[in-house]
């Protein structure tokens, strides 16, 4: 959800209090008028039911007739105002208006006549009824149901009472509870107790006050009607006012949109085992732990990769959330094992080791950290005295545990809206792609896995494969560039109406977010910037691609996104990776114990590992549109997800696509 509007949120926690003070000064105005409705023999005094005429309040319309009917007023507008803020229902600005007058013409013949009139009371109830089913939408039926049986048990608990002390309670007055109960348990049931309590306090309060002015006696009656409204109207006030925290209208206090998909890793390099977490994937997604393999056997994959590639085995195991091949729904979690790792049980060891086993060459600490890694800031941020605890979790060997998910996310592309990836290396180091080569498709993934360094053009793979012979040769690391494409997208992921929504935003920061990554361009990106206007711009064209569409570009520079959005054509992004920090001829540095220069710690690593980075760019594309593919169709399952597609696109005009 995007920043909530500080004056959108002022507006919305004061509403109430307008609705109340609107709704007060309205009844005010209308009590003459109401009080003519009164027929005249309720203006007289009104006998007890045992026959005795009963005193009655001195100055009745001073004291009662318009704070009454005020009462009656703020209570009707603030509740209309609270459900209507929810709502939005039509329904209820004439349900609200017809309860105002029905309270308020209640409030004020009780205070004149001590009577509730059918005429009055009953209409109330039929139109509360009106009032709770036009509400369902919003409050859900089972939140109707328990407010109508509030009502009827507080109708039934005091028509008992009435019946066993007819003399103490009114059977309007029952009548009326039980419609105000019925209002006040669909605003929130606790506001039933505290709305009956209220009125008994004010009730009191009001008694007194007329006992120390003189204007009552002990005997005499007095109308309850307008302080079980003033009652209810304090509950609503109590329970029912919405703050910028929790009014429905006002937006959750996020910075961003919360995210459907998300994920989470954990593990280090030579630790017992990485483990990835993906949650808010739908049920109903087809995967299997042998194509979680087999992507993991294509990151270790290329040219140039050192010797842990050798035999390192990447052991899957799916820890929850896929049963039979399927999704559940639930969290995925997988776990893929570290093959290394009974030589490295002391040192990772989770438990305290004992200092004399740990001095051992494995065990020595690493106080001279590589330029270019995080060794050393990684030091000063977390207070560490040694690198090892740095370099184990920076290690690139995590991406193996964001590679599994990205299997998950692929798969769930694929299957619910036919999207598909694909791969591949366009420069290592100052061999490259010529500009304008044809783009592979994801038909030719198998061709690209068995090329050394995953390039796409036979020419360019031969100079790329020489290049890393050279700086092998060297003691020396290579990057390089790699392209990640989409084929098949529905145009309309992402957003522009923010700019942490924006499609591309969001692809270059999980790029980013890949160890040694230096740099993304979308699209033609740089080279773009490098163009005039007219020249850099995809013009538009009716045509058909084969899908059902009638629109599409004449080039894609934009790289298959505008305005944070997908348009249709191919998404097309590169990420620039630096040479590996780890250079086997060492790099100047100082030794953190002494503050000595130094030569850099040297670790077991590869001459270049463009290769399999854009397998694990791949990876990360796939999780990113996945993402953004779920916020706009959403779904429990995979068949829902499907459904939900077809309908937009279906509403989409053809000219439009």
């Amino acid at each position: 959800m995007d920043d909530p509007n500080p004056l959108w949120a002022t507006l919305t926690a004061i509403a109430p209090w307008v609705a109340v003070a609107a709704g007060t000064v309205l009844g005010a105005l209308t009590a003459p008028w109401l009080a003519g409705l009164v027929p005249s023999d309720l203006r007289a005094s009104t006998d007890r039911p045992d026959g005795e005429v009963a005193p009655r309040v001195r100055h009745p319309a001073w004291f009662l007739r318009r704070p009454a009917v005020a009462v009656a007023g703020g209570l009707a507008a603030v509740v209309a105002q609270r459900h209507l803020v929810a709502s939005d229902d039509p329904l209820l600005w004439p349900a609200a208006l017809v309860l105002l007058l029905a309270a308020t013409g209640a409030c004020l013949v009780d205070a004149a006549g001590h009577r509730l009139p059918d005429v009055l009371v009953l209409r109330g109830w039929a139109l509360g009824a009106l009032a709770a089913l036009a509400a369902a939408p919003w409050a859900g039926w089972g939140r109707v149901i328990v407010a109508l049986g509030v009502s009827a048990g507080v109708w039934l608990l005091l028509t008992l009472a009435t019946l066993a002390a007819p003399r103490a309670l009114g059977y309007g007055d029952v009548k009326l509870a039980g419609l105000l109960a019925l209002l006040l348990a669909l605003v929130e049931p606790g506001a039933v107790l505290t709305g009956f309590v209220a009125a008994v306090v004010l009730g009191g309060v009001a008694a007194l006050v007329l006992l120390l002015t003189r204007r009552a006696s002990a005997g005499t009656h007095l109308a309850f009607g307008p302080w079980l409204l003033a009652g209810a109207a304090v509950a609503v006030l109590t329970h029912g006012l919405p703050t910028p925290e929790r009014s429905p209208a006002a937006p959750p206090r996020r910075g961003r949109i919360a995210a459907m998909l998300r994920w989470l890793t954990a593990g280090e390099s030579h630790g017992p085992a990485l483990v990835a977490m993906l949650e808010g994937m739908p049920a109903g997604v087809e995967v299997t732990t042998s194509e979680i393999a087999a992507a993991l056997a294509r990151r270790r994959l290329g040219y140039g990769r050192g010797a842990r590639m050798k035999f390192e085995q990447d052991e899957v195991s799916v820890l929850g959330g896929v049963r039979h091949g399927l999704t559940q729904g639930g969290p995925i979690a997988v776990e893929i094992g570290n093959t290394e790792w009974p030589k490295w049980e002391q040192v990772m060891a989770a438990d305290p080791v004992d200092p004399a086993v740990l001095t051992g060459a494995r065990g020595a600490a690493l106080t001279r950290p590589r330029p270019g890694h995080a060794d050393l800031v990684g030091m000063t941020k977390y207070a560490f005295d040694e690198a090892r605890p740095v370099l184990e979790r920076a290690s690139a060997r995590e991406t193996a545990a964001r590679v599994a998910l990205g299997v998950v996310a692929a798969k769930f592309l694929e299957q619910v809206a036919g999207v598909r990836l694909v791969s591949h290396v366009v420069a290592i180091g100052e061999a490259e792609v010529p500009e304008g080569t044809e783009l592979p498709t994801p038909d030719d993934v198998d061709h690209l896995d068995a090329d050394p360094v995953r390039c796409w053009d036979a020419a360019s793979s031969a100079a790329m494969v020489a290049e890393i012979d050279q700086c092998h040769k060297d003691g020396d690391t290579l990057g390089g560039v790699v392209e990640v494409l989409a084929y098949g997208l529905p145009p309309g992921l992402g957003s522009y109406v923010q700019s942490d929504r924006r499609l591309d935003a969001r692809l270059a920061g999980v790029l980013m977010g890949i160890q040694a990554m230096k740099g993304v361009e979308v699209g033609d990106g740089f080279r773009t910037a490098r163009r005039r206007g007219s020249q850099a711009h995809d013009e538009i064209e009716r045509g058909e691609r084969g899908d059902g569409s009638t629109v599409q570009r004449r080039t894609n520079r934009a790289g298959g996104v505008e305005g944070g959005m997908t348009n249709g054509e191919v998404l097309r992004v590169r990420a620039a990776m630096k040479p590996i920090s780890t250079v086997p001829r060492a790099l100047d540095t100082i030794d953190t114990t002494t503050g000595d220069a130094a030569k850099a710690i040297h670790q077991r690593s590869d001459v270049c590992a463009v290769p399999p980075a854009a397998v694990v760019a791949e990876a990360m594309v796939a999780l990113v549109l996945a993402q953004a593919l779920l916020e706009k169709v959403g779904g429990d399952s995979a068949a829902e997800s499907r459904r939900n597609l077809q309908a937009y696109l279906d509403a989409v005009p053809t000219t439009q696509r």
